[in-house]
């Protein structure tokens, strides 16, 4: 059919509601901005085709393409003494005043969908991470996070809130604590665990083996997904170096 989907924003009592001069009090109040852009002029149609049809006691095709034109309609409309476009005088419920302008009013189909707050609304503190990317897992039934998309990120840098855009992406996400060699760029190999130590094979230090070196090693925090990346091109001999600035 014709229409969009749409939320309530507001219940209101039936006497605060706007009514005609015969006293026909709509069912729904629809934001007339959601129409242009979504381009379902359909549903107007059909809405002033179901005025018709019930002030002839008829049923309307409103296929597209089919049947009556809106010409047609607005033409028998003012045969029935209505106005062409639909428009009606309309009256304030709260102060009974005439309002300024005629508003557009219509017969059309609609229906309630089976989405509701109560099962969508979800929170979360810390929980369940993928094993792979050390990243939060997704999804409510799994307890998982909020997704920061690409125009979110967008928003924040648009904001220059730098120190949030850090603390969403890396230090609620999947922060790893990690060294690098500062000579050649590369992932160094972390500190040898202390039972590990005596075999020769095990260096006892951050070392890194490019460079075949214990010095000019930096520990850095880096999003575990960054650490994954370097190493998956690594394994089809692809080198991903990291440069530091002055400031570090």
């Amino acid at each position: 059919r014709h229409g969009q989907k749409g939320i309530i924003g507001m219940i209101i009592p039936q006497e605060d509601m706007p009514f005609t001069s015969e006293g026909i009090i709509p069912d729904i109040i629809m934001n007339c901005h959601a129409v242009p852009s979504r381009m379902t002029i359909g549903q107007l149609i059909e809405s002033l085709l179901g005025k018709l049809a019930c002030m002839e006691g008829e049923i309307a095709d409103g296929t597209p393409f089919r049947g009556k034109t809106v010409y047609e309609i607005e033409a028998l409309l003012k045969k029935k003494g209505m106005n062409g476009l639909g428009k009606e005088i309309m009256y304030s419920g709260k102060t009974g005043q005439k309002m300024k302008y005629p508003v557009f009013m219509g017969v059309c189909y609609y229906q309630r969908l089976r989405h509701f707050v109560q099962d969508k609304i979800h929170g979360r503190n810390t929980g369940p991470n993928q094993i792979l990317t050390r990243q939060p897992v997704e999804g409510r039934s799994r307890q998982g996070g909020f997704r920061l998309g690409e125009m979110e990120r967008d928003s924040l840098i648009s904001h220059g809130v730098s120190s949030v855009l850090i603390d969403r992406l890396m230090n609620s996400s999947d922060r790893f604590e990690t060294v690098i060699c500062e000579i050649c760029g590369y992932l160094a190999e972390p500190e040898a665990p202390e039972e590990y130590k005596e075999e020769s094979i095990l260096h006892k230090s951050a070392y890194c083996r490019y460079c075949q070196s214990n010095e000019n090693i930096a520990n850095v925090a880096i999003p575990y997904s960054m650490k994954l990346l370097s190493q998956e091109l690594s394994a089809v001999h692809v080198g991903l170096k990291f440069s530091f600035n002055s400031t570090n």
